[in-house]
């Protein structure tokens, strides 16, 4: 499963880097207070930074502007293959982004590669999407932004803002949108192939009404709008499980006053619709980044402003803090997340020895 802080697709490109200052060895040391630290350099002196976990507990880390490797607590930092050194978008003396938004059971790695916001001459973002298969980089026709957990499926956007599910790199025909919505980012395909999206939906004259979480597949694709007052009501998509069900956000205005501010509630979404709160009246919206959906139906998510109030839901249980499931050193301090919750019930966190220090440890933890 997979998530993002910014919901334009645009913006959704560059991710924030927690630099620490932790060094590291082949294998990450353990505590059993706390989970194992996950390494933040490799032998060459390059500093790398967490970004997913996969299901077999393995970390994939960004490592300087070009460099991939992948972790576990068995085999320490295996280097991957630098990224290609040609962009076809960019001239070389150009500062490329590269993000990582999928790392698979398998070893697969789906990456986005952009241009700054200060690139020349340009009215959008250039982007390109590649794929390491496990021996090299497979460049990709589109917008990439999801992989399925098994690593068969990718779904993203290509041309026009065209809905695309790939199965083994092969296109699928997808089901079509309603006439009028358009998606603007794609969050997570689960392992049957279906993609969850966020979608505007507009007015014959093209301008955006609202935005809606939506899902597509060679099945069927839909809107799926809030439980009551659609044309006031706005949804948000954050991550779909193997079974299809869905997290999602929703925002209610309570009232025609523009004075009063909007309530959020983060809710599961069952494939038949039935619509479950898990976290219902905050007065912030849920950062994607920060949150994520496993198969076993634990849910992660933060909200923006709120960094210290990690929430974790699990299946027939309230909502708790994650501070009070991570047994943490004394005087430590959880200071984000990282990654979504793979179905092992593992996550990523950046923690600090204090309130007063800029160092930052990346640790893997089981949530109980």
């Amino acid at each position: 499963m997979r998530g993002r802080v910014f919901k334009n697709s645009k913006l959704s490109l560059f991710f924030v880097l927690f630099i620490g200052t932790q060094a590291c060895g082949r294998g990450g040391s353990h505590s059993p207070e706390s989970g194992v630290n996950v390494p933040m350099r490799l032998s060459s002196g390059e500093d790398c930074y967490p970004r997913k976990i996969n299901n077999k507990s393995e970390v994939v880390l960004a490592c300087g502007d070009r460099q991939v490797a992948i972790w576990s607590e068995k085999n320490g930092i295996e280097e991957l293959p630098p990224m290609p050194q040609v962009f076809s978008i960019s001239p070389p003396n150009i500062l490329l982004t590269f993000q990582i938004l999928g790392f698979s059971d398998d070893g697969k790695v789906l990456l986005s590669v952009t241009a700054p916001f200060d690139f020349p001459s340009i009215e959008e973002i250039p982007v390109e999407s590649y794929l390491y298969d496990g021996s090299s980089y497979l460049r990709l026709s589109g917008d990439f932004r999801a992989m399925s957990s098994n690593g068969e499926y990718l779904a993203g956007l290509v041309g026009d803002f065209q809905p695309t599910v790939l199965r083994n790199l092969t296109p699928m025909p997808v089901v079509s949108l309603p006439d009028q919505t358009y998606v603007i980012d794609v969050m997570a395909v689960n392992n049957s192939g279906v993609a969850i999206a966020d979608a505007y939906y507009t007015d014959s004259l093209h301008a955006y009404l609202n935005r809606y979480a939506a899902t597509f597949s060679k099945d069927e694709s839909k809107i799926l709008p809030p439980p009551s007052r659609p044309d006031r009501n706005s949804s948000s998509a954050i991550d779909i499980n193997s079974a299809g069900k869905i997290l999602i956000a929703f925002e209610n205005e309570p009232s025609l006053d523009v004075r009063d501010s909007p309530i959020f509630r983060t809710s599961v979404l069952s494939k038949d619709g039935e619509i479950e709160d898990i976290y219902a009246n905050s007065p912030k919206f849920v950062s994607t980044l920060s949150a994520g959906f496993n198969d076993s139906e634990t849910a992660i998510f933060t909200y923006v402003d709120q960094a210290d109030d990690v929430l974790i839901y699990r299946k027939g249980k309230s909502v708790t803090k994650l501070q009070e499931l991570v047994k943490l050193k004394e005087g430590e301090v959880i200071t984000s997340l990282i990654s979504e919750i793979n179905d092992q019930n593992e996550i990523l966190m950046a923690v600090s020895p204090g309130i007063e220090t800029s160092e930052t440890e990346y640790r893997l933890v089981k949530i109980e």
